[in-house]
């Protein structure tokens, strides 16, 4: 599925998992839908990347993400945490990231509390070449 275009400037992968995130930015990269794939082994990090790019006065709007891809199911703070926090600093500084989980979750009342964040959808993992169409297809409707 090689992308002519370019449908993200710069994408978040959020997630404990070492080798899946190696994996997924590789393809992210190879179909070319990126400017560029920045990675978080844990939320901290990412939260601190985003309060530095993008929730400041002086951040440039393509510091920003245009997609971030989450885990929920991480150590010491999770998918959730990540979630709260993010929805905190966006009620102040507008941001328009397209926020997808990545997830082997089953459980029903976890995905319910996802319905409480501005969560675009949800993805089992592991993300393929056909789950990254269908996040382009509902990203080019809108």
């Amino acid at each position: 599925m090689p992308i002519n275009e370019k449908y993200f400037n710069r994408i978040l992968i959020i997630d404990d998992d070492y080798i899946s995130n190696m994996i997924t930015e590789i393809m992210l990269l190879d179909v070319n839908l990126a400017e560029e794939v920045v990675v978080f082994l844990t939320v901290e990090e990412a939260l601190g990347y985003i309060s530095s790019t993008c929730f400041n006065e002086w951040a440039a709007k393509e510091e920003c993400p245009d997609l971030i891809l989450l885990d929920i199911n991480m150590p010491k703070k999770d998918g959730f945490d990540f979630l709260e926090a993010f929805r905190i600093l966006s009620s102040v500084h507008v941001v328009q990231a397209v926020i997808v989980v990545l997830s082997n979750m089953s459980d029903k009342r976890e995905k319910a509390r996802l319905e409480a964040y501005q969560v675009h959808s949800f993805m089992s993992k592991p993300i393929t070449e056909e789950k990254l169409s269908k996040i382009i297809s509902q990203r080019v409707s809108c």
